[in-house]
């Protein structure tokens, strides 16, 4: 399965002076590999993240999941996202955090798994604690469990590590990259850092809305079976 960009086209602002933010972008990624988008500050890597996963609609073009239109389908039943600001709930504990898009699928609440990947990311201590008492690493790596909970076949990460000092970012990129290639999850990402670009089984560069990819001169890391 896959999921694929077809001709996309994005605008802002008002129709008689838009603003082109994406331009005829198409792009397939097979469940199983990752990929990372790389490109300055406001080139529009979000914006093609939230049409990837179907937050946010195209003006022209088609997102597809399995041949079939993103936006009619239930998102967390194939996709999780891990957002850079975490975008954790702060009236919830990190268990129940975790435990949301089961409850938003309408999916039995498997507290079960849920402690096994908060043991694996070396939370079940504060799975009882709310969002407001953790660092900032323990606040990503309960958003990295919250978008495998329910075994996603991709997970789409906007800057997971853009906040996150340079012994954190290590640590959450590790168990990012680890858990999805063990669960067998295909992975797109938007990053700043060319050193975490460079483990993604492919690297494509957003400039003035175009997407293009970035020829690697050394054979990439793979990181998924």
């Amino acid at each position: 399965m896959a999921l694929k960009l077809w001709n996309v086209f994005k605008f802002f602002g008002p129709a008689v002076m838009p603003i082109v933010v994406l331009v005829d972008v198409s792009l397939e990624i097979v469940q199983g590999e990752s990929v990372a988008i790389v490109g300055a500050s406001g080139c529009g890597k979000t914006t093609l993240l939230n049409i990837a996963g179907g937050l946010l609609q195209p003006d022209t073009g088609k997102v597809l999941w399995d041949e079939q239109l993103v936006g009619k389908l239930k998102r967390g039943s194939f996709l999780g996202f891990i957002f850079q600001s975490c975008a954790l709930v702060n009236e919830l504990t990190v268990l129940e955090n975790v435990l949301l898009p089961l409850r938003i699928l309408g999916l039995k609440l498997d507290k079960a798994r849920a402690k096994e990947l908060l043991a694996v990311v070396r939370l079940e201590h504060r799975m009882h604690a709310m969002p407001s008492t953790l660092s900032g690493g323990e606040r990503q790596r309960a958003a990295i469990v919250r978008a495998l909970i329910s075994s996603p076949q991709f997970v789409i990460a906007d800057e997971p590590t853009g906040n996150l000092d340079e012994r954190t970012s290590l640590e959450v990129e590790e168990l990012m990259f680890g858990l999805c290639r063990e669960m067998k999850v295909g992975l797109i990402f938007a990053t700043h850092d060319q050193r975490i670009a460079q483990r993604a089984s492919r690297t494509f560069s957003l400039t003035a809305g175009r997407l293009h990819e970035v020829k690697k001169p050394l054979e990439p890391t793979t990181f998924f079976a």
